[in-house]
């Protein structure tokens, strides 16, 4: 009886490793634990749809540096759309070309050099810069693979850069949508009341962008206490003057 207890157990076991190495898939990310559903929408302001095609009804706009769940593929007028999953399960239809798919969102830290392939002597003429939102699809050695624009507007596809020079955590990738938002405002107010509004706001405070961001709002600040005090010694000096 004990004999046959250890085989079935043996054999369960060799059936449990059997499967596991049937089903695994393939890393091919170097070890980032994206799967080829994983996407990110790149492109800022884009209209999810409840259908394919640009004629169904509007759902909500995306942002770019969102993370997707791709779900289906459908052609309509010779062009591809995917069905996709948001986070908490909402779905929807977007065109293929704002999508990096195989692929997870980042930011950009700190400045960083683009290359042609990961090596240092591949150096190109394009330069990320912080707050540059980007798509990742593989890791090798200490470069990324990444996809997304310079702030000149020139475009990253397939190129590399240093892995030390992003941040693929959640909150960095979530305040850095909200920086490029409050970039996009054209009075300097209004701009800097939303970048106050990133910096009160608790849940960012593990951010790594959150001392230069409190820096930032607190220089002004003090900026405008000194205007302030200069203003009303003007005026004070006119009084007396006046008297």
């Amino acid at each position: 009886m004990k004999k046959w207890i250890i085989v079935g157990a043996v054999v369960v076991v060799a059936g449990a490793v059997a499967f596991y190495f049937l089903t695994k898939k393939k890393d091919v990310s170097g070890g980032l634990n994206i799967t080829e559903k994983d996407a990110v929408c790149i492109i800022d302001g884009v209209a999810l749809r409840d259908a394919a095609g640009s004629d169904a009804k509007f759902i909500a706009t995306l942002n770019a540096g969102e993370k997707l769940i791709c779900l289906d593929t459908k052609e309509v007028k010779e062009k591809k759309y995917i069905k996709v999953e948001l986070k908490g399960g909402n779905t929807g239809w977007i065109k293929e070309s704002v999508l990096v798919i195989a692929a997870k969102p980042a930011v950009v830290v700190k400045e960083a050099i683009v290359y042609q392939r990961p090596d240092l002597i591949t150096k190109t003429n394009k330069i990320l810069s912080t707050y540059d939102l980007i798509a990742i699809k593989e890791k090798q050695g200490d470069f990324v693979m990444v996809y997304g624009r310079t702030k000149d507007g020139k475009r990253v596809s397939g190129s590399w850069i240093k892995l030390d020079a992003i941040s693929m955590e959640e909150v960095d990738v979530a305040v850095a949508i909200y920086v490029n938002k409050a970039y996009k405002l054209k009075d300097v107010n209004e701009r800097m009341a939303a970048i106050k509004e990133i910096v009160d706001n608790s849940d960012f405070s593990n951010s790594c962008f959150m001392t230069q961001l409190s820096s930032l709002t607190t220089a002004i600040e003090e900026s405008e206490a000194v205007n302030e005090n200069v203003e009303v010694n003007t005026n004070t000096d006119s009084l007396s003057l006046g008297d």
